[in-house]
């Protein structure tokens, strides 16, 4: 698999291990726990400098990005000792309208084909969350790239005291968000060489 042979390029390649460090912090990546029924429930921000054009500029293709992205959701549900089905919340609100550039939403596309590829049936809820309202201009353009399963499946929320209620409702008590959303998780974004056997 090619996603390995990323990993031992990150763990041999300095080059390599600065970029995953920038994807870390540009769209950190962490396990918030399991929602009531036990479902592992992974957890993405974007940050407000997520860019990434500017990644691939320095030598970090959107297929490893990709690859990189599967790893990491594979690695997550491994250490929640879970093969079932998982949820994915997804975090927009350090983003902006001028994110929403041809080569973000590139990387939106690649990402979601690997949902659907990958996580047909294992992907049981999306939901994201702190949506800016300009998501809603673009939102027929990635609405046209989702798999018909996972369009079942995704919530877009923009309000925060409407997501925290559907949260609240159909998955966790809100303890279980990161503290910067209100919860007690001291969520510790994790990289591939944290994760590392």
């Amino acid at each position: 698999s090619r996603v390995p042979l990323l990993m031992r390029a990150h763990s041999s390649h300095p080059s390599m291990a600065q970029l995953l460090d920038t994807w870390n912090r540009m769209a950190p990546m962490g396990l918030l726990g399991k929602d009531r029924i036990g479902r592992p429930v992974v957890y993405r921000k974007y940050a407000a400098d997520f860019d990434s054009k500017k990644l691939e500029q320095q030598g970090f293709p959107r297929a490893s990005i990709s690859y990189y992205n599967v790893w990491m959701i594979e690695r997550l549900l491994q250490l929640a000792g879970d093969q079932g089905s998982f949820v994915n919340i997804v975090d927009l609100g350090s983003t902006s309208w001028k994110q929403f550039t041809r080569s973000n939403l590139r990387m939106g596309q690649a990402i979601s084909a690997d949902m659907k590829d990958h996580y047909p049936e294992r992907l049981a809820r999306v939901f994201i969350i702190n949506a800016p309202r300009t998501f809603s201009a673009i939102w027929g353009l990635v609405n046209s790239w989702l798999d018909e399963r996972i369009r079942g499946k995704l919530s877009i929320i923009h309000d925060q005291s409407m997501w925290r209620a559907v949260l609240q409702e159909q998955l966790f008590d809100l303890d279980l968000l990161p503290t910067h959303l209100g919860g007690k998780v001291e969520l510790s974004y994790l990289s591939g060489h944290t994760l590392d056997p």
